[in-house]
């Protein structure tokens, strides 16, 4: 997931861009939703980048903090370049 974030944070087409333009309009349009948004981290999921972005855009997000009993490891969150500012990346655009 982070390796498709750096692309789109570095637009090298048309593809690329409209990917992110469209994300940041997407994002715009959750934002201004009148339904309450909730996200779910489970265990052996990992949040990063646009996947991130929709769970820092919900209104709730739960992360069970450890592990159920089983080999999935823990839920993992994190940020990308998209999301630090990134030229082009969908934090990026107005």
């Amino acid at each position: 997931m982070a390796r498709h974030d750096r692309a789109l944070a570095e637009p090298r087409g048309r593809l690329e861009r409209e990917t992110a333009l469209l994300w940041a309009r997407t994002l715009r349009r959750l934002d201004l939703t009148a339904r309450s948004i909730v996200a779910v981290v489970e265990p052996g999921s990992c949040f990063v980048g646009v996947l991130a972005e929709l769970a820092m855009a919900a209104d709730r997000t739960y992360m069970l903090d450890g592990t159920f009993a089983g080999p999935r490891p823990p839920g993992a969150t994190g940020q990308a370049a998209a999301q630090l500012g990134g030229a082009g990346g969908a934090a990026g655009n107005p």
